[in-house]
């Protein structure tokens, strides 16, 4: 091989490439890891170098009053814009409501609608936690009466009152009657669910302690549909609230509805308006008694 040939074999071969010779193997050209350079790398913003300021939310109970407040002024001012003399107006019925409460006939009506209201869910929440946990422990049970306990929750209570005066006479008698069916139907439903939703896990672990039938009834199965029970409960307090004030409206029993039901009748708009904001004090507070009882003892169920 001439000198010239061989030179320009020699530039066509790659700097890392060995000579080819009897001895040498063929291998791959190993890029060389660049050196480190002492000039600090631009670190480009990124959301985990970024710090985003955090918006500091207003607390609920400051927005809640904002918003009732906004509605208060809304209503005021349609009612000054309407002009008419008989709708109520948030002025008066702050207005009239000392002169209300100043009346002991106020608080004998209100003591007669909400003593029934109590009474009834009492009745109701015990009448249907026994009817509740058999529908949902015993297939029999829960195959009779499902489909009359679904029909009867979904019928409007005001379309049997009458109904029930002709049955029970106007007396206080019939708004019981109807205050505690109102308040056993959703005792009923939400507790058969609960006593079915048990994880088999437990009822696996009662059988193989041999544990007899009023055992798992009341301490697992009852136990575990008692958040059910709490929300059957927020709603049967409303039910059975409504229904006592349209028995009172419709039978002429005494009570805060029948005083509210004069009342309008008399264009007492501001003070009829004063009852109803006690009533609906009175389903609120009872809700939110239920929801921090809910928190407080069963801290394990959400919501």
């Amino acid at each position: 091989m001439s000198p010239r040939s061989r030179t320009r074999e020699t530039a066509s071969r790659p700097v890392n490439a060995p000579a080819a010779g009897p001895a040498s193997t063929p291998t791959e050209a190993v890029p060389l890891p660049a050196e480190p350079s002492g000039a600090p790398h631009a670190v480009p913003p990124g959301p985990a170098r970024r710090k985003r300021r955090k918006r500091r939310r207003p607390p609920d109970w400051l927005l809640r009053t904002v918003a009732g407040l906004l509605l208060l002024a809304l209503w005021e001012l349609a009612a000054r814009l309407s002009g008419s003399p008989f709708v109520a107006r948030p002025s008066g019925v702050v207005t009239a409501a000392p002169d209300v409460f100043a009346t002991p006939q106020f608080w004998t009506d209100a003591w007669e609608t909400i003593g029934a209201v109590i009474e009834g869910v009492l009745i109701g929440t015990v009448a249907g936690v026994v009817l509740g946990l058999a529908m949902g422990r015993i297939q029999l049970v829960r195959w009779f009466f499902t489909t009359y306990v679904s029909g009867l929750y979904t019928l409007p209570m005001v379309a049997v009152v009458p109904l029930m005066t002709i049955w029970l006479g106007y007396t206080s008698e019939t708004r019981l009657v109807a205050v505690a069916l109102s308040a056993f139907l959703p005792i009923v439903v939400t507790t058969a669910d609960g006593s079915r939703a048990i994880p088999k896990e437990y009822l696996d672990v009662a059988r193989t302690f041999r544990a007899k039938m009023h055992n798992i009834w009341f301490g697992i199965a009852l136990r575990n549909a008692t958040p059910y029970l709490i929300a059957g409960l927020q709603l049967a307090i409303a039910r059975a609230l409504v229904t006592a004030v349209a028995v009172e409206f419709l039978a002429g029993v005494p009570g805060l509805g029948f005083s509210i039901l004069q009342q309008t009748r008399s264009f007492q708009q501001n003070e009829a308006f004063v009852g109803v904001i006690v009533l609906t004090a009175f389903v609120v507070g009872m809700r939110a008694l239920l929801t921090v009882a809910r928190r407080r003892f069963l801290p394990w169920y959400g919501g």
